[in-house]
């Protein structure tokens, strides 16, 4: 009888130590989530200063140009 049980035990633990890292999984997603509207947010601020400052795009490397493009375009929206 004890044999039978023994699988059942297994995936029950199992499972549980799968719920646990789901949980904790999750939540680092909504940190990461969290976390990226923020940063959203501080580029829009960054690309307001740049803008009112009249900096040019020449003045940025490409990859800065290209984000702030992006930006503009409506990118990086969840």
């Amino acid at each position: 009888m004890t044999d039978s049980i023994d699988p059942i035990r297994d995936a029950t633990l199992a499972l549980e130590e799968a719920t646990t890292r789901i949980i904790a999984m999750a939540h680092a997603i909504a940190q990461l989530r969290q976390d990226r509207a923020e940063l959203r947010k501080a580029l829009y601020e960054c690309a307001y200063c740049l803008t009112s400052l009249e900096v040019s795009p020449s003045a940025m490397t490409k990859t800065t140009a290209d984000t702030l493009v992006r930006l503009n375009l409506g990118g990086f929206n969840d």
